[in-house]
């Protein structure tokens, strides 16, 4: 059976607003035509901030952006803003200099845009970085007052204060690709020069895996923030069953997922639940210790694909090739083409099926294969 999503009045609401803050650019763009100037140089420039407040996956596929604006701009003081739940994630990441959570929610970001307008001590950044779309990221950087800003700002792809040359977002495109288009307004770049989202290590010592009850580890993730999204639980209950035969088997997540994880625990005994048991050190050497990681499209799988896990990526409303990475040790399932209304998420909102036919169509014999071709492959490195 497929279906045909409604978005809801707040859905509807918020895509109202990026088109009319969308049209207010062009316009003020049009306007603004005659100040057009070159492209900055990126090795001159001082202070760049790349503003991202999205989910987590989303932010690490910025990774090659971020190491390729490191090399180009040697000299400038890099800020990244994200929010505050995402930012300890990025705490090893030497492309930047500082990580700037904001908090999450219309009105934290308010007070964070109002601070900035009301005159903070730092002096305007040369640059402002869009790496996505998102309307509180373009208020966030506009608020700044750059003097160059570069990216997507909401609905748009622009330079603001020198190229007026835009592109329409009229498909979706990859989180990697779009962040090196808002790179490209201002220098030739090359994405597949600068690899793979990789993490640096974590410190094994963080991991609370028990060594000694097994000799791997598969880690199950079964959060995500759209329901949309969700492999249906009875799958993970007969999952985790398999699993148990062969290999340990710990439950990740974070303290919204422990009513589903402890069901989970109940019905297959001895499993490890560490869901809202993790901070962001602990989540990601855990992961890391880990043969496999099994999960939707949420940040514990693309945090696995940076740290070069293998895992497999249970996709329904989205279509993989738009969040695809990991090199050869990432392994995505979908619905077949059976499923007409597959993928359905347009970009303007999350689809709103609670119960959806693309991920109840991925059947667990798929997963067990994908999970064996993964433990026989014997590799552990993405390609960088």
């Amino acid at each position: 059976m497929s279906r045909s999503p409604t978005p809801s009045l707040s859905a509807r609401l918020r895509v109202a607003a990026r088109r009319i803050a969308g049209r207010a650019g062009l316009r003020l763009l049009a306007r603004n035509r005659a100040r057009s100037r070159p492209a900055p140089d990126l090795r001159r420039v001082e202070t760049i901030v790349v503003t991202h407040l999205f989910g987590l996956g989303d932010v690490i596929m910025t990774l090659p952006f971020l190491r390729a604006l490191r090399v180009m701009a040697p000299k400038a003081r890099v800020i990244l803003v994200v929010r505050s739940p995402v930012a300890p994630f990025l705490d090893g990441v030497d492309s930047v200099d500082r990580v700037l959570g904001v908090g999450e929610g219309a009105t934290r970001v308010f007070f964070s845009v109002a601070r900035a307008l009301l005159g903070s001590p730092s002096p305007r950044p040369d640059i402002a970085f869009l790496p996505f779309t998102g309307l509180a990221s373009a208020v966030y950087s506009a608020a700044l007052r750059p003097k160059e800003l570069s990216g997507h700002i909401v609905d748009m792809q622009v330079r603001a204060t020198f190229d007026f040359e835009r592109s329409q977002l009229r498909a979706l495109r990859h989180p990697i690709e779009m962040a090196f288009d808002a790179l490209r307004t201002i220098a030739p770049v090359n994405r597949a020069d600068w690899g793979e989202p990789r993490l640096p290590e974590p410190e094994r010592e963080r991991s609370l895996l028990p060594a000694a009850r097994h000799s791997e580890w598969i880690a199950l993730n079964l959060g995500v923030a759209w329901s949309a999204r969700r492999w249906p639980l009875d799958r993970w209950i007969a999952l985790a069953r398999e699993v148990r035969e062969f290999a340990g088997v710990v439950l990740v997540g974070g303290p919204e997922d422990l009513s589903m994880t402890r069901r989970v625990e109940s019905a297959v005994p001895g499993l490890l639940n560490l869901a809202g048991r993790t901070d962001a050190a602990a989540l990601l050497a855990t992961l890391a210790a880990c043969r496999v990681v099994v999960s939707s499209d949420a940040g514990p799988l693309h945090l696995a694909r940076a740290l070069g896990v293998p895992s497999v990526g249970l996709f329904g409303p989205v279509d993989p090739s738009l969040r695809h990475h990991g090199g050869p040790t990432a392994i995505d399932l979908g619905a077949s083409e059976e499923v007409e209304c597959r993928p359905c998420h347009s970009g303007e909102y999350p689809p709103g099926c609670t119960s959806p036919d693309c991920m109840s169509a991925i059947d667990l014999a798929s997963v067990l294969d994908a999970i064996a071709a993964l433990r026989e492959q014997g590799i552990r490195e993405v390609s960088t």
